[in-house]
């Protein structure tokens, strides 16, 4: 419900501001993102566990004819609607449409920080007019980021996955799953990947338990290990 209020919130501040700007400018050459600001985007630092910064690309298009030279377009935070701090996230310095392009990649870079294993934060931003821009439509012309760096139990963690391949499930487990295999999700139906990454994950720890690095779990006494049979 609060994320519906907030889009609602957003569309209604931001459908006045494209009224304004259109009566503006007089150019035929409008910038939107590709996607709507009611499309719900979700990026974790869970899944890339070896990494502090990702770059997470936001697709913007031209509504007009394509020119042969550079043009450039604009996007700001909208501090209001965003509750990420000025350390979660880098705008690029300048956002430019290439000659003769119809689309383009604005490129955010996301930063892990502690607190995103607590709660997750948004990132609220939003195109503005230009020399060389109007607005497109106002549903397109802003996009929410949720970040997180959160783990939970996924779904497809089930009786299967506990019974035959990876045990109990745990916070500590999972996070080392995917550090080891590089994934975050296991078809419980796909008997030979999930007993290949389940062994994958059996020989890590039985390796550093050899060398006297026993991985436990968060109590600091109970051994991790894995039900998988055989490797």
């Amino acid at each position: 419900m609060k994320r519906i209020l907030l889009i609602l919130g957003v569309l209604y501040l931001f459908s006045g501001c494209e009224r304004e700007h259109i009566m503006t400018y007089g150019n035929d050459a409008y910038i939107q993102f590709t996607g709507k600001m009611t499309d719900s985007l979700e990026f974790s630092f869970t899944f890339y566990p070896n990494k502090d910064t990702i770059e997470y690309p936001l697709g913007v298009k031209l509504v007009g004819k394509p020119e042969d030279r550079e043009r450039e377009y604009k996007v700001v935070v909208v501090d209001d609607y965003t509750t990420a701090t000025s350390k979660n996230y880098i705008l690029p310095e300048r956002c430019m449409l290439e000659k003769n392009e119809e689309r383009s990649e604005l490129v955010i870079k996301l930063i892990k920080t502690p607190d995103l294993q607590t709660a997750p934060v948004r990132l609220t931003v939003r195109l503005e007019p230009t020399r060389d821009f109007m607005l497109g439509e106002t549903s397109h012309t802003a996009r929410i980021i949720w970040i997180n760096d959160k783990i939970s139990r996924p779904d497809w963690w089930n009786s299967t996955i506990v019974n035959s391949y990876l045990g109990s499930y745990s916070d500590e487990k999972y996070r080392l799953f995917i550090e080891v295999t590089g994934l975050g999700y296991l078809d419980s139906d796909d008997t030979a990947a999930c007993r290949y990454n389940a062994l994958l994950l059996k020989k890590y720890l039985n390796e550093k338990k050899a060398n006297d690095e026993t991985v436990y779990e968060k109590d600091g006494h109970t051994e991790m290990t894995v039900t998988v049979i055989g490797g």
